[in-house]
């Protein structure tokens, strides 16, 4: 069996898994960073999580109590009986008959999305491929059963995403062991670039005693979530960080220059018309610019912190592509802006799931709304569709 050795600080596991999937390799990962490790079958159905050491994965249990789906009091019971006759938490719960099959499936996704796609801010880590076909699925792993997509240029889009936002994110946190407390600054989570329920949950765990770990945890958010919840307390002011000694850390931000690598994408026939790519993410918003391109779009990238030179621009752009990330400041004012600067059709992408921040979207002039993750084939149908349409009223996706 044909086997590849290496380390992510030469090559990044999403930069690997793109590889693996684009050339149709069938086999095991094994990723381990210091006392964690994780195992990811790649085969053509998609990807299969096979194994984790690591302890922070969202529980099934905290999904559920998140999404108001159980109470603490009814977990903590199944899990004394879970511990009393052995049985999955899964069957445990369903037995309930408050928590349907597609509820614990869908928790169940969550946990593998989540696992798998933790592996793409593993930066120093070791790696291992094997070659050989996938394992019989086992009773003691049920997230076995969840197969996520294997898109490569899904993968090469989620990765940099989340590589850039992690980079950014930790130049601000600095430690997960340093103690976050509250400012004076009273806090309200409308107008914030995340959900509310989300960044409301990291602030109201935020004590002065915990370290940034323990909010992370105790949120019952994923922790790439809620890292990048707490960049935005933190960069807001609602919140600081303190060593043990309690010296205040400073807020430092730099952006990444880091580019993806190149990738091989099928032309889709984009006509040859020019879309105006919005964001302040560079990785992510150059491997959605090559997608685009490699569809036959012409793409002018610019950031979305500033407005210098937008107008310039605008007889050029016969679309905008706003990308509203953590840092960029108000990106629905920023979209308002778009609107009434350039007569052009607007998609927003953003990875809050809230309905609300969609409608805020197209009440601010978007004729989209896209939520991150999303695959390749969305956005480039969505971009196409509106291309296409008259003018209408806004849809979010």
């Amino acid at each position: 069996m044909a086997s590849l050795k290496g380390d992510t600080s030469i090559l990044s596991v999403g930069d690997l898994l793109q590889q693996l999937c684009g050339s149709q390799k069938i086999g095991s990962l094994s990723v381990k960073q210091g006392e964690h490790r994780k195992v990811v079958h790649v085969g053509p159905e998609g990807l299969r999580l096979v194994f984790s050491s690591n302890s922070r994965a969202t529980s099934l249990g905290e999904i559920l109590i998140r999404t108001k789906k159980l109470t603490l009091q009814e977990l903590d019971i199944l899990l004394a009986q879970q511990k009393r006759t052995g049985k999955r938490l899964g069957e445990l719960v369903a037995r309930l008959g408050k928590v349907s099959k597609q509820d614990i499936q869908n928790a169940l996704r969550e946990q593998v999305q989540e696992e798998i796609y933790d592996l793409f801010t593993w930066n120093e880590a070791q790696f291992e491929f094997e070659e050989e076909p996938a394992p019989p699925p086992s009773p003691d792993n049920p997230m076995y059963e969840i197969v996520l997509d294997a898109n490569p240029t899904s993968i090469l889009l989620e990765a940099s995403r989340r590589a850039d936002e992690m980079q950014m994110v930790m130049k601000v946190v600095r430690n997960e062991a340093l103690v976050p407390f509250r400012t004076t600054r009273v806090f309200s989570p409308q107008g914030l670039p995340l959900p509310p329920d989300l960044l409301s949950a990291v602030y109201r765990e935020i004590n002065g005693r915990a370290g940034v770990a323990e909010v992370v945890r105790r949120s019952l958010f994923p922790r790439f979530d809620a890292l990048r919840a707490m960049y935005v307390l933190l960069s807001k002011g609602f919140a600081k960080v303190v060593d043990r000694e309690g010296a205040t850390m400073m807020v430092l931000q730099q952006e990444t220059k880091r580019r993806p690598p190149s990738v091989r994408i099928p032309a889709l026939n984009g006509r040859g018309k020019t879309l105006l790519l919005l964001g302040d993410m560079i990785k992510y918003r150059s491997a959605l610019a090559q997608i685009l391109r490699g569809a036959g779009y012409q793409v002018i990238e610019e950031v979305a912190s500033g407005m210098a030179g937008l107008l310039a621009q605008k007889s050029r752009a016969d679309a905008a592509v706003l990308d509203i990330s953590i840092n960029v400041d108000d990106g629905f004012t920023f979209c308002a802006w778009l609107r009434d600067n350039l007569n052009v059709p607007i998609v927003v992408l953003s990875a809050d799931p809230s309905r609300e921040a969609g409608l805020r979207a197209l009440d601010a002039g978007a004729r989209s709304y896209v939520v991150k993750p999303f695959t390749s084939e969305v956005v480039l149908r969505t971009i196409a569709g509106l291309l296409q349409a008259s003018p209408a009223p806004g849809r979010v996706s």
